[in-house]
């Protein structure tokens, strides 16, 4: 299948997540990411969904944070185009909001070629997403922020951290929407002989403070990416803690959980 296809080299391969806020991203990793057969259609119903709740209204501004190389703003395109003119907003505008040079200079090629983009009159702006302000956007704060910064635990690329300050800013208003909405980290148990052995090679490359017992006892505590293959989930997963945007809480994003797992009898 498709889907076999593109996970056939990352079977119980150990990856340190990726740390998009931190290090710009390169563009093979990108194009890893647009591979995903489920998720752009899932963003772009909801963009669907989110425009026919504003049907009738004068324009729509969206606002496609950590844009990447794009394609959320062509979701976010595609959304508008598929719908009635009765149930949609009158006009749209898209804002792509992306802080990685390399990134930039492939949305500004998007923006100067594809005719969808062009047609539209997609703006781009060069900022780190925390720091947006309406002054940016033309003025008009934003309606929908459109974001894909999860990560492989939901929050541990720090989406939260990132969309909680953009809601601070004056580039929404009090009723933007944000896609996603609210998400869950869940943990559960997985048993795998191979991924505990791989894990514990890691420790043979430490850093310079750390060899021998603190090496072993870093690479046992890190977390890893992996897609899993000869493992076996032994219990179903449960949830640890969730985030919500805009967010409803004083603004602390620390979170803890106490899950239990009883062994089998």
């Amino acid at each position: 299948s498709h889907e076999a296809t593109l996970e056939r080299d990352y079977l119980d391969q150990l990856q340190r997540p990726l740390q998009p806020l931190k290090d710009h991203l390169e563009n093979v990793t990108y194009e890893t990411f647009e591979k995903d057969p489920v998720k752009y259609a899932r963003y772009q119903q909801a963009l669907s969904l989110a425009y026919q709740d504003r049907a009738n209204t004068p324009f729509c501004v969206v606002l496609v944070v950590g844009a990447g190389r794009g394609p959320l703003v062509t979701c976010a395109l595609a959304a508008y185009e598929e719908l009635d003119v009765s149930r949609r907003p009158q006009a749209l505008r898209v804002f792509a909001v992306e802080k990685n040079p390399s990134a930039m200079v492939y949305l500004q090629a998007k923006a100067a070629h594809d005719q969808t983009w062009k047609q539209y009159g997609v703006s781009l702006v060069h900022i780190d997403l925390r720091q947006l302000a309406v002054e940016l956007i033309g003025g008009t704060p934003g309606d929908i922020v459109v974001s894909e910064l999860l990560g492989s635990f939901g929050c541990n690329e720090l989406s939260p951290e990132c969309l909680d300050a953009l809601f601070t800013t004056t580039a929404v208003h009090d009723r933007t929407v944000s896609i996603p909405t609210r998400y869950i980290s869940h943990l559960a148990p997985v048993s795998s002989a191979k991924l505990h052995s791989q894990a514990r090679v890691q420790a043979l490359y430490p850093n310079e403070d750390e060899s021998g017992v603190l090496g072993l006892q870093t690479a046992m505590e890190t977390p890893y990416v992996v897609r899993t293959h000869a493992a076996s989930q032994t219990h179903r997963e449960q949830d640890c803690w969730e985030f919500v945007h805009p967010s409803v809480s004083s603004g602390d994003k620390n979170r803890t959980a106490m899950v239990e797992f009883t062994p089998d009898a």
